[in-house]
This record gives structure tokens, C-alpha cells and sequence, in this order.
């Protein structure tokens, strides 16, 4: 869940500039053309990371590794490395042995809810569908099922972009 979460903040988020330079096409060609020793754990990308900006290359990414090429945390990101794999395993095992899920991560808390639910961004995109007729009017915020929370915000975000993109083009 960490891993989706950090992919769709980084990608799809209007708050915050961000830009993943190792993802350009070029460098993706270089990369898939260097020897394995160097694809090997990310070798090639550590050096450059550690070598332009050695602070960032420590900062831990949603796996839980670093981009360093410093020998302490290389060793560091294999032990992580080493235990989020018996973690998967164990959890594909205990799976399929017992039916069951175990070690899930929940994707989200329920109490999410109700701090959407009292925030002036949701009560002002309820208004907003209420006043276009989408919403009933005398919907009452409070009583609005947890699974319609983040269709609401959804489709007052995106009739909001519509009409502001209506106003940009006239």
C-alpha cells in the first residue's frame, strides 16, 4: 500500500511540483543497456544518486531502502530488502494454507472518514453537487454512507476542473 500511495501522490497530485528524472525515456534506455553488475541492486542509480546529492540518496523510500551507495546502507537495504521478502512470502503461504490474509495492510483507516466528512473541502464539494442538483438537497452530510465519500470528492473535483477549464476557453 506504502508503494501505491508514494505512485499516486508523486503522479497524479496538484499541490506539489514533483519530477522523477530517472523516469525519462533516455535514461530508461541507459539503464535497461548497462551490464547486470550494475542494474544489480540498483548499483548504477545509487552511484549517480549518491554521487549528485549524497543526502538525498539516504532518504528511506515506501520500501523501506535508500538510494545510497555508501557500503553501510547497502547493507542496511539488503537486511530490508531480504525481510519485506519473507514478509511476502510468508503472507502468500499463510494464505493459501490457512484461506486467509494475514500481514495485510489496510489501505485506509477508517477514521479517514470522518475527518473528510468534517472537512470544509468535502462540505464545500457536497454544496457544490447539491446546488447542480446531483446531490438531493436535503441530504444531510453527516449521514452519508463511508463508500460515497471519495466518489463525491471525485466528482466535484472533476465538475469543478470541467468548468474552470469552460471559463479558460471563453
Amino acid at each position: 500500500m506504502k508503494t501505491n500511495a508514494g505512485i499516486y501522490i508523486t503522479t497524479a497530485n496538484n499541490y506539489f511540483i514533483s519530477y522523477a528524472p530517472l523516469l525519462e525515456l533516455e535514461l530508461i534506455k541507459i539503464g535497461y543497456s548497462l551490464n547486470r553488475s550494475k542494474r544489480f541492486f540498483n548499483n548504477y542509480h545509487r552511484k549517480l544518486i549518491s554521487k549528485n546529492y549524497y543526502k538525498i540518496s539516504r532518504i528511506r523510500t515506501t520500501e523501506g531502502i535508500t538510494s545510497s551507495s555508501s557500503i553501510f546502507y547497502i547493507i542496511s537495504d539488503i537486511v530490508y530488502y531480504i525481510i519485506d521478502k519473507v514478509k511476502r512470502l510468508l503472507k502468500q503461504i499463510l494464505r493459501k494454507v490457512l484461506n486467509k490474509t494475514f500481514l495485510q495492510e489496510t489501505p485506509t483507516d477508517i477514521s479517514v472518514y470522518t475527518i473528510w466528512k468534517t472537512s470544509e473541502l468535502f462540505r464545500r464539494n457536497v454544496k457544490f453537487l447539491k446546488e447542480l442538483n446531483i446531490l438531493n438537497p436535503k441530504m444531510n452530510v453527516e449521514k452519508i454512507p463511508n463508500k460515497l465519500v471519495g466518489k463525491i470528492l471525485t466528482l466535484g473535483f472533476l465538475i469543478e476542473r470541467i468548468e474552470a477549464g469552460r471559463k479558460q476557453n471563453n
